[in-house]
């Protein structure tokens, strides 16, 4: 099954017909677990098997990935067995409860207070 839904809006007006096409639709958990089961799957395929974002590009190997083979976003499965669900009457959330997958999804940017203070350990067991 495949999902594909695009939407753009004129900030005020658009908004305004979506309140409008909810309110009449009335309590949609059962369409939004719908959906979120659809997210959740294509998540889990994506950093299983197909390595590739959601518009179809490729993932850049990690360092690990290149230093020890395996998959990029992939070395125990608890990333993949903790993407999930959650359906409300109006909304979906979808996301992990793993501390590093915000990273993963948005980037980080690691700052050291002193030029000293950042250490950190490599595949290859350097330390930088």
């Amino acid at each position: 099954m495949s999902l594909t839904f695009s939407m753009v809006l004129d900030e005020a007006e658009g908004l305004a017909g979506l309140d409008r096409l909810t309110g009449a639709l009335g309590d949609m958990t059962g369409f939004m677990d719908s959906v979120g089961s659809a997210l959740v799957s294509g998540a889990r395929e994506r950093i299983s098997t197909t390595s590739e974002a959601p518009d179809g590009s490729p993932w850049p190997a990690s360092f690990r990935v290149r230093e020890e083979g395996g998959k990029s976003l992939w070395q125990s499965g608890r990333l993949l067995d903790s993407v999930t669900a959650r359906p409300a009457a109006d909304h979906v959330l979808v996301g992990s409860n793993m501390i590093y997958a915000a990273v993963h999804q948005f980037g980080a940017v690691i700052r050291a207070k002193t030029a000293a203070g950042l250490s950190f350990g490599l595949a290859d067991g350097s330390r930088h």
